[in-house]
């Protein structure tokens, strides 16, 4: 009997760059660095939007977010069923509880918490105690079946409360800093302009530190427990940010906004046996190509991936489109379209759509091809790209 073991954590609101393996380096993240070096990590993975249901949709179903009009797709969970594995749903988030597809799963537990204060220890958390529930249905799994398992562990992440102790991000703060007032809220909406601003995105960024930490731990012993549960077969563990975060650039705190790249770039590590670890891969993937990778890791635990030429999402009215050498947002309707190199402008700080007309004409292009793929039922995927022109160096 095949005793394949596959968990999948992903985590909402969790950003790459909160990983040291990402180019982390103001706090530590011992467990989760130590994951990604164990790992096939992935430089260029996106969410494809900033809407829970759309996220699942592209996870469960494999259809991406600006495929609006395509078909349902492939439903990832019955198949597995289908497949004789034993899948095991564990959430803190009712949204994804609730789906459709987590009828398919053989059990689904909705953790539910109350929580007003911050907690003493990281397992009092509603990451922890969430991690704490994935954990026991392991524990039965290993003294209790043969057959192949999937576990999915969603976790609300960075939108549920901010609940991490208050010594995780006073360790990032000094004296003349700031002051961090314990509270659970978590931050959304523009930040204010000048000085104020900045403290208001260190604050943010301090207490979502504060709750990446506590995440670290908590994976931290979850994968000890896996070491010890199956020592001679390693399960295979996939990591994934859900959607991104934004703390502070381009003025904004929080889940939503205009399309940057904060919102949607996301990690994305897989460590399994038949994947070698400390490699990277900077291949542009988003969430519905996780479909098939997870397709590929439960059937052999190998992995194949074909990258795209585009990359896109959308937040709202706003969107972004983003290809090996540039990233292309859409602010809103009413805004001017902004261009930055990819991925040299990580930040998207240096906006040089002034001078590129003639990249700016693709994109709009390339846009209305993928709309009209979609209203045709199509996948833009399969799109023929023609190569984005080089920049223009004469100004307006």
């Amino acid at each position: 009997m095949d005793s394949r073991v596959v968990i999948v954590v992903m985590v909402d609101g969790l950003r790459a760059r909160a990983l040291g393996a990402y180019g982390n380096t103001s706090y530590s993240t011992p467990a989760l660095d130590k994951l990604a070096s164990e790992s096939l990590a992935f430089d260029r993975f996106f969410s494809e939007s900033t809407t829970l249901a759309d996220a699942y949709d592209a996870l469960w179903r494999g259809r991406h977010a600006l495929d609006s009009c395509s078909i349902d797709g492939d439903d990832l969970i019955a198949r597995l069923i289908a497949n004789d594995y034993l899948c095991h749903l564990v959430t803190d988030e009712p949204e994804v509880a609730s789906r459709p597809e987590s009828e398919q799963f053989d059990q689904v537990t909705l953790v539910e918490w109350d929580i007003t204060d911050p907690a003493t220890e990281v397992f009092d958390t509603a990451m922890g105690r969430t991690i704490e529930a994935a954990a026991d249905v392991l524990g039965e799994w290993s003294a209790e079946y043969e057959q192949p398992r999937l576990l999915w562990l969603h976790l609300k992440g960075m939108t549920a409360p901010w609940d991490a102790p208050t010594d995780l991000p006073e360790e990032l703060r000094d004296e003349d800093d700031p002051e961090l007032v314990p509270t659970i809220e978590v931050p959304q909406g523009e930040i204010a302009e000048g000085d104020d601003g900045l403290d208001e995105a260190f604050v943010a960024s301090c207490r979502y530190a504060g709750q990446v930490m506590a995440l670290d731990q908590a994976i931290g012993a979850l994968d000890r427990l896996l070491a010890e549960l199956w020592p001679e077969t390693p399960a295979t563990l996939v990591l994934a940010g859900v959607r991104g975060f934004g703390l502070g650039e381009h003025g904004r705190l929080g889940i939503d906004g205009p399309a940057h790249r904060e919102l949607f770039h996301v990690p994305l590590l897989v460590r399994s046996p038949g994947v070698p670890g400390l490699r990277r891969d900077a291949a542009l993937v988003q969430t519905s190509d996780l479909h098939a990778i997870l397709t590929s890791l439960t059937a052999s635990d190998t992995l194949s991936v074909s990258g795209r030429e585009v990359a896109g999402g959308k937040s709202g009215d706003s969107s972004f489109l983003e290809t090996e050498d540039w990233s292309y947002v859409v602010p809103s309707p009413d805004e001017a379209p902004q261009l930055f190199v990819a991925p040299d402008d990580a930040w998207q700080a240096n906006n040089i759509a002034s001078r590129c007309h003639e990249q700016l004409e693709e994109f709009a292009h390339l846009r209305q091809a993928i709309d009209t793929a979609a209203q045709q039922g199509r996948s833009w995927k399969l799109l023929e790209l023609d190569p984005t022109p080089e920049p223009s160096t004469a100004d307006d």
